[in-house]
């Protein structure tokens, strides 16, 4: 979609547009773990179904002129009365004059056959993991929860959750040398009355030394350099919205970022190379839409938070801050955070047009974020950069990891653990 799955953007939105083009009404129909909206046609009718997370498998009986494709168009065929559904849409589709009252029918909750879980994973320090199980029924249910880090089962454990309820599961691992793990989660209930779920979770998770002394803000970057920054984000596979490709290269847009922190502040630097520099915001809260660096912290773990409908809205970001010049001035705005927060900020930010570098640095007091410095726990990060090249609006952007620009969720963040180190 325009915020970076893998599909090839002209198949799946002529696809879509097929779904979504003459429709005379739609019903949504939802069990929490599985959505679906069913759109009446003048002809017939089509469904699309989902999961918002996690895989499973529908069960369905479709009809002799009813037939399943995935986001690119391709059949999907039914096994043994279950087509497999993720968080991609599934799309049914029909001709015939009953669709409209038949998929009603079929697509009814009850039917769906898919235990209504939803499941959230996070790393939460070097040697462990969480993993959370929402229970949506009212009532209790019991079965197996089992968890495989990049292939390695780790954890099988026989669990009960409450009616509307969740479970926390501490699963002991230790953080892969290289960040990355691929975190599998699966729970097949008791009885086996409901078909087993599973959810897939791609964790990237950086350790940091905790530096020993106050870095000082002062638009100089000579001090970071002396160690590689901790991201780099020069490449058009980061560049989004994907269906509007106007990036010409790593001098458009391009970025390296670092990250510190010590007992008092939270630290972040960034160079930025920008071929055109403008921002014409009129009110702080709207120097997004112009060259900006957005930053986005999860320091509460909302990630976990798959139930709550305000983890896919702004509120959901502990800290959710931007800057950017303005009128040849810095600007810093806080969009959700502590109240009081941007007072305590300090930054700077530079540009240089003959190098075509713009430079940020900052420094956040965890005591304005209401937290003690983090040491050796994990929290989740991410970072927007805005380009703006006529003035006329940002045109593009380049981000960590998703889940900061378009549509937010803190699952999305990389993670950090900040350690004690010698830096």
């Amino acid at each position: 979609d325009a915020y970076g799955s893998p599909y090839p953007a002209a198949a799946a939105y002529s696809n879509v547009a097929q779904v979504v083009e003459n429709v005379l009404d739609k019903k949504i129909i939802s069990q929490d773990v599985v959505w679906a909206i069913i759109f009446k046609k003048p002809i017939g009718a089509d469904a699309a179904v989902w999961m918002p997370r996690g895989s499973g498998s529908l069960k369905i009986e479709l009809d002799k002129d009813m037939y399943a494709v995935d986001m690119l168009g391709a059949e999907i065929k039914a096994a043994q009365g279950r087509i497999a559904i993720g968080e991609e849409p599934v799309f049914i589709r029909s001709r015939s004059a009953s669709a409209w009252n038949s998929l009603q029918k079929k697509l009814n909750p009850d039917a769906f056959g898919i235990i209504p879980v939803e499941i959230g994973a996070v790393r939460k320090n070097n040697d462990k993991l969480e993993v959370d199980i929402y229970n949506s029924l009212l009532r209790p249910i019991k079965g197996t929860a089992s968890v495989t880090v990049n292939g390695k089962p780790v954890m099988q454990e026989n669990i009960v959750i409450g009616q509307k309820g969740k479970k926390v599961l501490n699963v002991s691992s230790a953080l892969a040398p290289d960040g990355m793990e691929t975190v599998r989660v699966g729970f097949a209930e008791e009885s086996l009355s409901q078909e087993p779920v599973a959810a897939e979770f791609s964790l990237d998770t950086a350790r940091i030394d905790m530096a020993k002394e106050q870095v000082m803000i002062d638009g100089r970057l000579e001090k970071w350099k002396t160690q590689s920054p901790n991201y780099v984000r020069n490449e058009f596979k980061y560049m989004y919205p994907k269906d509007q490709p106007t990036w010409t290269g790593s001098d458009d847009l391009s970025a390296k970022v670092w990250y510190a922190c010590d007992k008092t502040n939270l630290y972040v630097a960034a160079e930025i190379k920008d071929n055109a520099h403008f921002n014409n915001a009129k009110t702080a809260s709207g120097i997004w839409n112009g060259d900006c660096l957005q930053l986005g912290f999860d320091l509460s773990d909302s990630a976990l938070k798959v139930t709550d409908k305000s983890r896919k809205t702004g509120s959901a970001i502990d800290l959710n801050m931007g800057m950017a010049i303005v009128d040849g001035k810095p600007v810093l705005h806080v969009w959700n955070g502590p109240f009081g927060t941007a007072d305590k900020i300090r930054y700077t930010i530079t540009r240089d047009e003959q190098t075509k570098l713009t430079v940020y640095e900052a420094a956040i007091p965890w005591s304005a974020l209401g937290i003690n410095a983090p040491e050796n726990k994990a929290i989740g990060i991410n970072f927007v950069v805005f380009d703006d090249d006529n003035g006329l609006g940002q045109r593009q952007w380049l981000e960590l990891g998703g889940g900061l620009a378009g549509i937010i969720d803190p699952a999305k963040f990389k993670r950090v653990i900040f350690a004690a180190g010698n830096k």
